[in-house]
């Protein structure tokens, strides 16, 4: 009781006290982001900060044949695309001819020599569009992207998409909830190939990893 009394007569000093601590985290969490937004952009041709952090543009090898831009999202990679013409529209990173990505476009039946066919892919996680640089004319390309500064990224300074033989389309929105929309409202996209790539970085989106997840992935395969 004699504790109560003493800080009702006196409330002041922790009031003081109690503001002025709040103020300091304050202040100190708005210098800390705006020196990670500088350390960011340093050296970078482009820096963009958004909902989901800084994205920022880099250029590598300048004056050589491997010249390439890359974008990053703080300090993980979400792709590259070489400028020379002769590398221009070569699948970069782990989309490379001899990864996953390319051993499921070499072995789908749609691509065989004899029987060849127009495919609908669709790609969860859009980066810098590399797996547009597989699209041929007459392919349906749908990628489905959360952050909207990606795409803008994406269509300049990279070309993968502008350059793009197949006819592609970029969601916008959280992807699952937007494959879900999707089957409620126009059934199954009938996907030949469907990729899933949200994964790059410490943050692993969970909700694209459980049962009901790969239930309606599977629902909206051919």
């Amino acid at each position: 009781l004699e504790s109560l009394r003493w800080l009702k007569r006196k409330p002041a000093p922790y009031f003081v006290i109690g503001t002025g601590v709040s103020l300091a985290l304050f202040l100190g969490l708005v210098f800390g982001l705006q020196s990670h937004y500088s350390t960011s952009k340093r050296g970078s041709l482009s820096s963009t900060r958004g909902f989901y952090g800084v994205l920022s543009v880099y250029e590598e090898n300048a004056l050589t044949d491997d010249y390439f831009l890359a974008l990053y999202h703080g300090r993980i990679s979400h792709g590259r695309q070489y400028l020379d013409d002769k590398y221009r529209d070569l699948p970069t990173t782990y989309y490379n001819w001899e990864g996953g990505i390319g051993a499921a476009f070499t072995c789908h039946p749609s691509r065989s020599d004899t029987q060849p066919a127009p495919m609908h892919i669709g790609v969860v996680g859009l980066g810098v569009g590399t797996i547009a640089a597989y699209g041929r004319e007459g392919d349906r390309i749908r990628f489905y992207e959360i952050n909207p500064q990606v795409e803008t990224l994406a269509r300049d300074p990279f070309t993968f998409l502008e350059e793009c033989q197949a006819e592609e389309t970029v969601v916008i929105g959280d992807a699952r909830i937007s494959l879900e929309n999707e089957l409620s409202t126009e059934g199954s996209q009938q996907f030949d190939l469907l990729v899933v790539d949200a994964f790059s970085g410490d943050s692993i989106p969970i909700h694209l990893l459980t049962r009901e997840a790969f239930d309606l992935y599977f629902q909206h395969l051919a």
